[in-house]
């Protein structure tokens, strides 16, 4: 292709190998000037420089004319644009049809999490998701430990699971949803002291750094000699409420129970919220599955959901 003295041709260097630098190129002509491009495609001028000679050598014409007000295409530079312009538009539509054809692989979305955000927080999440996305399909599946949850994710059993300080895995990705406090409460209704009250601990409770809250507070010899074990946050809840006794509970949980005047703080001596520290509650997707729409959605509704209970 011929314009004006100069022959747009192949040369030694085919273009096909130099395909990246066309983005950069589009970029510097719709900017109209290389600084502009520089700063909004976060490189330096002397690579983009570099870029515009490359292009130029492969072609063996002129592509841009640079002066002070800024640069301005050459007629080989004009054709090369449009081209470029579509060919990023047609990579996009590729990108974007893919996309669809691998989240349509994903008819249910399987949720792997542990029993007390089943039941303090995904009745709220799931209306959230229905009215943000309808035309999903979410199943829970309850795990007691986050080794169970992390292996199930691993084996591909969950699509994605939610869980406190999730350990570090080469297969798995961590977002942060927020972050969980815990506090002592007691009943509202108090026939006793509360240091004569039984303290109910759920034996397998994870504070900060995913430590065991129970070897936590015996490292600092702070817990109580009445203390019973139970299995989940939901049981020591009930003791409360029911007065019989006291329990360290996630504050989400306790929150409705303290509105309605169910339960009560409770101070004892030592055992301070900084003992417990916070949790980082993330929501975890699979390495292979970090990209699909579906799960990036419902990531995106749930992070928005907390930044909006704030």
């Amino acid at each position: 292709m011929v314009f004006g003295d100069r022959r747009l041709r192949v040369a030694a260097t085919p273009l096909m190998e130099h395909l990246e630098k066309l983005h950069h190129f589009v970029g510097i002509a719709d900017s109209g000037s290389m600084a502009k491009a520089a700063s909004k495609l976060r490189m330096t001028q002397p690579t983009l420089s570099h870029t515009v000679k490359v292009l130029e050598s492969v072609l063996g014409t002129t592509l841009l004319l640079r002066s002070s007000q800024g640069v301005q295409l050459t007629e080989a530079g004009v054709y090369l644009y449009q081209y470029g312009k579509k060919l990023i538009a047609e990579t996009a539509a590729i990108e974007h049809e893919l996309h669809l054809r691998e989240d349509a692989t994903i008819e249910e979305v399987t949720v792997g999490t542990k029993e007390p955000f089943a039941i303090y927080l995904w009745p709220q999440y799931l209306r959230e998701l229905e009215t943000e996305h309808p035309s999903l399909d979410i199943a829970l599946r309850i795990k007691r430990s986050n080794s169970e949850l992390m292996e199930g994710l691993t084996r591909q059993e969950f699509d994605l699971v939610m869980l406190a300080d999730p350990p570090d895995s080469e297969d798995v990705v961590a977002f942060k949803l927020f972050q969980e406090s815990y506090g002592i409460f007691g009943p509202f209704e108090k026939s006793q002291k509360p240091s004569r009250l039984p303290f109910y601990l759920f034996k397998e409770s994870i504070c900060a750094n995913n430590q065991n809250l129970a070897r936590v507070l015996k490292r600092h010899h702070l817990l109580p000699s009445n203390t019973r074990e139970v299995d989940s946050f939901g049981v020591a809840r009930a003791m409360v409420i029911n007065g019989l006794g006291l329990a360290v509970l996630p504050l989400a949980m306790a929150r409705e129970d303290l509105q309605m005047r169910r339960i009560v703080p409770v101070e004892i001596p030592g055992i301070t919220p900084e003992i417990f520290g916070k949790v980082r509650v993330c929501l975890c997707f699979h390495v292979k599955n970090s990209r699909h729409r579906k799960l990036r959605a419902i990531l995106r509704t749930l992070r928005q959901w907390h930044q909006a209970d704030v």
